[in-house]
């Protein structure tokens, strides 16, 4: 079984709209890595954030977000990446 890729700043999820920001310190590709309590937009509900994470791993302190992980509003993630990034 493969491992989730992660899920990176501008990446997309379920309910139109995007990853705002992650790790300040933890980057893939030049993409900030998302994590646990890190802001999204949502088109359907407004501001959100990073609410439930598989817990795959950790950067910067907080747990990673990874591709069908949830929004606060019950979007699912989407990662822009094939692979694990790790």
């Amino acid at each position: 079984m493969s491992e989730k890729p992660y899920i990176l700043e501008g990446d997309a999820h379920s309910h139109g709209g995007r990853v705002l920001s992650g790790a300040p310190h933890s980057r893939i590709k030049g993409q900030a890595i998302a994590r646990l309590h890190d802001p999204a937009i949502c088109e359907l509900h407004g501001p959100t954030t990073i609410a439930k994470v598989s817990g795959r791993g950790r950067f910067d302190g907080q747990p990673a977000a990874c591709d069908g992980d949830e929004l606060a509003c019950g979007a699912k993630l989407i990662a822009s990446q094939s692979g694990t990034g790790g």
